[in-house]
């Protein structure tokens, strides 16, 4: 019976420093010639993935934690904003400060004063040093970026906005959800160790399981087939919905805390040591 195997991909299918395991691929290749499924699920847009995941052949994403979800050459679901949801979460950002860009489906978008500081904070933590300046830094990271100082017509502009990456926000996680309402998510960053100056804004309801559920649904699979892996914060949701949850070793400890078994580092040949263990390969 053909399993459906969800990956995270940063910290999970590709280290920080943006390269996946041959072991990974190993294991990706032989779990798709075993008749199983390989999906990303991740925090990335469909704009930020690494070309060469895009090139791989995964059988399909759920992208923007859950907010973009495709089977091959299907978009299965899309949630953005919209007009009124960006416009509460633009005041929200500008009366509590901080940093931050925008997440769509075909690039990311933020003023010069953001790029600088998302830019020297996403390349130090994946380690880019290749770049030039921060806008190189931060696409070397995260693909195309768009810098646009009308931050007063964003709210119209960018209403197809997916997510949100915020970071120096001098207010905890949980003071910005309470400002943002029951509408929207605030995760805690999943990019090093989580940080209460540091988060991710999504739609409320709309996450990483949320996206699996609508993968089942079109391909009428059970729970008890769908298999999830991961390391982060915005992983906790489908880690406690698959059937079966693997934690990476690098993980988080509430990662492996929920998780049905944890593998080794990503280093370590965590992915394809689990499969071995599940017999997938």
């Amino acid at each position: 019976m053909s399993k459906l195997l969800f990956f995270d991909i940063d910290g999970t299918l590709v280290g920080f420093d943006r390269k996946m395991p041959e072991s990974t691929q190993d294991a990706l290749n032989k779990a798709r010639a075993n008749g199983h499924k390989i999906f990303l699920c991740t925090g990335r847009s469909l704009g930020q993935i690494y070309p060469f995941l895009m090139d791989f052949g995964f059988d399909g994403i759920v992208g923007a934690a859950g907010a973009y979800v495709t089977y091959g050459d299907t978009i299965i679901e899309h949630h953005t904003f919209g007009t009124k949801m960006m416009a509460h979460m633009l005041h929200t950002m500008e009366r509590r400060g901080g940093y931050f860009f925008l997440q769509n489906t075909d690039n990311c978008v933020l003023t010069d004063v953001s790029l600088h500081v998302m830019g020297k904070l996403l390349g130090s933590g994946f380690g880019v040093k290749d770049a030039e300046d921060y806008k190189g830094m931060l696409e070397a990271v995260i693909g195309p970026v768009v810098v646009d100082d009308e931050l007063d017509k964003y709210a119209v502009k960018h209403a197809d906005t997916e997510s949100v990456v915020y970071s120096d926000c001098p207010v905890p996680l949980s003071i910005m959800q309470q400002d943002l309402g029951s509408k929207f998510k605030v995760t805690a960053s999943s990019i090093d160790h989580p940080v209460e100056s540091r988060g991710e804004i999504t739609i409320a309801g709309v996450n990483k399981a949320t996206g699996i559920q609508a993968v089942m649904n079109h391909l009428n699979t059970p729970i008890e087939d769908v298999y999830a892996f991961g390391d982060g914060p915005n992983d906790l949701e489908m880690l406690a919905f698959a059937g079966t949850s693997v934690a990476m070793g690098n993980a988080q400890d509430k990662v492996k805390e929920i998780s049905d078994i944890v593998t080794d580092h990503i280093n370590e040949n965590g992915i394809y040591n689990a499969l071995v263990k599940l017999g997938i390969i």
